[in-house]
């Protein structure tokens, strides 16, 4: 049963590599980057994308399937970004004018990822994962419940980030499952992003 397990969960993450190498923008050919120059990905990039290519699919309330023009760089690199406005000295509300994303490696296998609004750190949070074929492939994200018929679901996640020249590449692949006695739905995200230096940089 084990043996079993392990290589269910071994084809379950192939998979999610194998959708990341098909990901391709010929406009933007990859600058490799190695556990030995690591630090070429460090750096300021806008939040939201300049282009992005591939498809988005959630059946959870009803069935759509888009083409994806846009992504937010904070939520695919850690699944989370503040939504509150900020506090100004005077305890008003200030509105959002500029987000952009802090990336510093402090090894070859982990980074600091920080979020900004109007020059204010949001939120932080350390990724970890290893360099291969001149991307940084962050450590999968994955989950398989068993339950059946009360409740089952499985979700795998593989997000890998590199360089083209200036420029930032996150290609992001999700497969996730959920299903409960009263209800349940899927959804399928397999992109990729290209993020630039802020203009002001």
């Amino acid at each position: 049963m084990k043996f079993t397990l392990v290589l269910f969960v071994l084809a379950f993450i192939t998979a999610g590599c194998s959708q990341l190498e098909k990901l391709e923008l010929k406009e933007y050919p990859i600058t490799p980057v190695t556990r030995e120059n690591y630090k070429l990905l460090n750096g300021r990039y806008s939040n939201l994308s300049d282009t992005a290519c591939g498809t988005f699919y959630n059946n959870h309330f009803n069935d759509s399937k888009q083409a994806v023009s846009s992504s937010d760089l904070m939520k695919s690199l850690t699944r989370f970004k503040p939504s509150k406005p900020l506090g100004s000295d005077s305890n008003g509300l200030v509105k959002p004018v500029k987000e952009w994303v802090n990336i510093e490696f402090v090894s070859a296998k982990k980074a600091t990822v920080s979020f900004y609004r109007n020059e204010r750190v949001c939120f932080s949070k350390t990724i970890r994962g290893k360099f291969k074929s001149g991307y940084f492939y962050r450590r999968p994200k994955w989950y398989f419940v068993p339950f059946v018929p009360l409740f089952f679901g499985y979700k795998n996640e593989q997000l890998r980030i590199g360089k083209s020249g200036d420029q930032l590449l996150v290609d992001h692949y999700d497969n996730s499952f959920l299903f409960l006695l009263v209800g349940g739905g899927w959804n399928k995200e397999c992109t990729k992003s290209v993020y630039s230096i802020p203009k002001n940089e």
